[in-house]
């Protein structure tokens, strides 16, 4: 698990307009926690990404469980015969294994596989989250100069954050393959090594290459943010350039907190 501290100046940021103050305060504040949802959703990330690379053993358990539900199932049957409908048999050893994985707690390995895109979606999000307060921020009458410093690193690290937000967001729409206004995406070729010719065209609603999740967005194109540390440690530092450049009064702090 990752503990990205920031360091807040100050217990109140000084400033002209007290309603505006104060809404600095709140999207400063959800820039902050924020960062502690990317700080914890890539741990998870981290974790449910090696299980499965390492799933020989749950794959052994599982075979097993299938075995003994097919005795089951089998033993059912008066010996000798063989069933009527062989795609039934199959439907009820896998009903009966899936209960007896259940009752034992082994995790589901379908449930498995869509851990790891929870975690990276729930990082992408945690990115937005920290993208939106900040350009609500920017465009504040009297903000410093530096909270547009801030911004323009971030654009410069994240290019493709928002249209990757969007279709986070319409799913319903890119897998009927349609963008924004229900046009048809024009889906772009990539180049892939496992495809004769070395380039085709893809419809992604999200997937990983390695560590970078990577989904189709308007008009076509596949676009993807990396979910790693260093993805992190750059939305850390424009949260701490935001943070120091306002005046602050009070008790400054760490945080998170031990």
């Amino acid at each position: 698990m990752y503990a990205l501290a920031l360091r807040v100046p100050g217990s109140l940021v000084s400033f002209g307009s007290e309603e505006i103050g104060r809404d600095i305060r709140s999207l400063l504040q959800m820039m902050i926690n924020s960062v502690d949802d990317g700080a914890l959703s890539l741990g998870w990330f981290e974790t449910a990404y090696e299980s499965n690379l390492n799933s020989s053993a749950r794959w052994d358990a599982a075979h097993a469980i299938r075995n003994e539900a097919r005795h089951v199932v089998r033993a059912r049957r008066a010996p000798g015969t063989n069933p009527q409908d062989w795609n039934l048999e199959l439907l009820e050893v896998e009903e009966i294994a899936l209960s007896i994985a259940s009752n034992r707690g082994l995790q589901l390995s379908g449930y498995i596989h869509r851990e790891v895109f929870v975690h990276a979606r729930t990082f992408v999000f945690a990115l937005d989250s920290i993208e939106k307060a900040l350009r609500v921020i920017a465009r504040l009458p009297g903000v410093p100069s530096g909270v547009q410093n801030a911004e323009s690193l971030w654009t410069k690290a994240f290019p493709d954050l928002k249209r990757i937000r969007d279709s986070a967001h319409h799913m319903e729409d890119r897998a009927r393959g349609r963008g924004r206004w229900e046009k048809p995406l024009d889906l772009k070729p990539i180049e892939s090594d496992f495809v004769a010719g070395g380039a085709a065209t893809v419809l992604s609603l999200g997937s990983l290459v390695d560590t970078k999740y990577m989904v189709t967005v308007d008009p076509g194109d596949l676009a993807g943010i990396e979910i790693t540390l260093d993805t992190l440690l750059t939305a850390h530092q424009v949260v701490q350039a935001t943070l120091d450049s306002f005046e602050w009064i009070g008790q400054g702090r760490w945080h998170p907190a031990i």
